[in-house]
């Protein structure tokens, strides 16, 4: 009975371990037999990141540039047309979102 026990434990360890080491031997092939598409996808995603950094100063280079906007139009103190506030408030929202 207890020879029968040694038996399957010895089974299922040498089962065991013959399968780590045949899915340690997969994994090791396929790293080898993909390490040149791995190279080409990290330099795919390096330039990529580059253009979105580039990207992202120009925009920050717009957004410190100074915005002029019309100098014919000034409005008297106090004057509050929904032309004005619409125009100033169309004027804001663009603003924000540039940044």
């Amino acid at each position: 009975m207890i020879t029968d026990g040694l038996i399957v434990l010895l089974l299922g360890m040498t089962v065991v371990f013959a399968f780590l080491i045949a899915l340690t031997t997969v994994i090791s092939l396929l790293s080898w037999f993909l390490r040149n598409h791995a190279r080409e996808e990290e330099g795919f995603l390096m330039g990529e990141a580059q253009k979105k950094q580039k990207r992202r100063k120009a925009a920050a280079q717009r957004l410190q540039q100074p915005t002029s906007f019309p100098s014919a139009i000034q409005p008297t103190p106090g004057a509050h047309d929904s032309h004005t506030l619409t125009a100033v408030i169309t004027a804001a929202i663009k603003l924000h979102r540039r940044r």
